[in-house]
């Protein structure tokens, strides 16, 4: 979530330094990457800055073409009847645009979205709500008070804040909330290097690797690539990640220097036997919590099914045992591992091989075992069960209460009835 969150405020600084604005910052035009890369798209100059506050026909036509009249636009950018807003337009050609889209505009918006992101999908603000919140009636925390992060809620306020002025700029933002709602590794290593995968190789028929690669740990046998293949873009990937882990893991021990000192960390049974130096003294711990290995382990496994030479996907086992001293229990079984096992499917025998020696040793590295969250499945599932029998016993006391309630009013009723017509003969 971190990852995404960052990427989108880069986005926008990014967006912003050359003062392009882009008018429709919205949950529909941010594009997120397998290995969770942000990308901002659909700029919307061609469309109106300035929207009448009265007609909503302009705003479902150019902002709200899913229909969900969910609002991200600034309150602003509406205007009165009597404003001179409508004299601007009416002297303006059909090509000319109304106005220019402030930073302070943009900002809203994407508080917006990074609220919609923190409420799990739900929006932060529809249409008349931001009429109701323009006009002064409608407060923006309550909205909010479902969002937990503390850090979280008070960036999104800042953001949205009604009044333009008091919003921050995004450069403002990415400096403000370093090392807090910004984790410190997304600025000193891993926006950085992430987004250095994504530049476009040069590989061609002329400077494509030799066929004859290096081989994994797994084997000591060379790779026979296909001569007739170029390498994809997944296999510079690969390729980069491989050459320059050695690089990469100082960021997991600084990251990890608080677990290690408490020594609440888990001792390992086996240590690993990896390509990379370094590994097998890492490998005597378990990891406590998720980092900066779990992004770096999403952008090998989008990756490696793309991947067209064996020698590749060899690589990328290596990578992943040695990421998999870096992961909990949990990322293991539930994010790396299944992938591993597709592999052991794989056409080359050198990949298969692979394969399985990597999960024969991160089974190793687990120490919560398939059995232990078999216990803790049943265990919830016995806890929800005694809840849903507690509710169904408390529903059923409900029922022969008001039961009870309804006889009891219907003999009063009758025995008025009857004393009335006694009276009456």
């Amino acid at each position: 979530m971190d990852r995404v969150l960052a990427d989108q405020r880069h986005a926008g600084h990014t967006k912003a330094q050359p003062q392009i604005s882009h008018g429709d910052i919205k949950c529909e035009n941010i594009l997120v990457t397998a290995w969770n890369w942000v990308y901002l798209t659909d700029f919307a100059s061609y469309k109106p800055t300035y929207l009448p506050l009265d007609d909503p026909a302009d705003f479902s036509f150019f902002f709200d073409i899913s229909g969900r009249r969910t609002c991200y636009i600034a309150p602003e950018r509406f205007y009165t009847a009597g404003s001179e807003t409508i004299k601007l337009k009416a002297k303006l050609d059909f090509h000319e645009r109304d106005g220019k889209v402030t930073e302070t505009m943009e900002v809203f918006s994407l508080g917006s979205v990074i609220a919609e992101l923190f409420l799990e999908g739900a929006a932060m603000i529809t249409l008349s709500q931001l009429f109701k919140y323009r006009s002064g009636e409608l407060s923006i925390e309550a909205h909010l008070a479902a969002i937990d992060d503390a850090e979280i809620r008070a960036l999104i306020l800042r953001m949205v804040s009604l009044e333009p002025t008091e919003r921050p700029t995004f450069d403002t933002l990415l400096h403000e909330y370093r090392g807090n709602v910004f984790p410190e590794h997304f600025y000193s290593f891993l926006h950085d290097y992430i987004g250095s995968m994504n530049e476009l190789s040069t590989a061609t028929i002329f400077n494509k690797p030799s066929p004859l690669l290096p081989v994994s740990a797994a084997s000591e046998m060379p790779v026979m690539a296909e001569t007739t293949s170029l390498p994809s873009d997944s296999d510079h990937r690969i390729e980069k990640i491989w050459t320059e882990y050695e690089t990469i893991e100082p960021h997991f021990t600084e990251q990890g220097d608080n677990a290690e000192l408490d020594g609440s960390r888990t001792t390992l049974k086996a240590p690993l036997q990896s390509e990379f130096e370094g590994t097998r003294m890492a490998g005597q711990q378990a990891a406590l919590e998720d980092g900066i290995a779990l992004i770096i382990l999403s952008m090998v496994y989008a990756n490696i099914r793309n991947c067209t030479f064996p020698s590749s996907k060899a690589r990328a086992l290596d990578v992943l045992l040695a990421l998999s001293t870096r992961l909990t229990d949990e990322a293991k079984l539930d994010r790396l591992v299944p992938y591993v096992m597709d592999l052991i499917h794989d056409e080359a025998a050198i990949v298969r091989a692979a394969a399985l020696r990597t999960l024969v040793q991160v089974k190793q590295t687990t120490t919560e075992t398939d059995s232990s969250r078999n216990r803790q499945q049943q265990e919830q599932t016995a806890a929800d069960e005694q809840m849903e029998k507690a509710n169904r016993d408390l529903h059923t006391h409900i029922l022969h209460r008001n039961r009870q309630q309804q006889l009891s009013r219907d003999r009063q009723q009758q025995k008025q009835t009857t004393t009335e017509t006694d009276n009456n003969s």
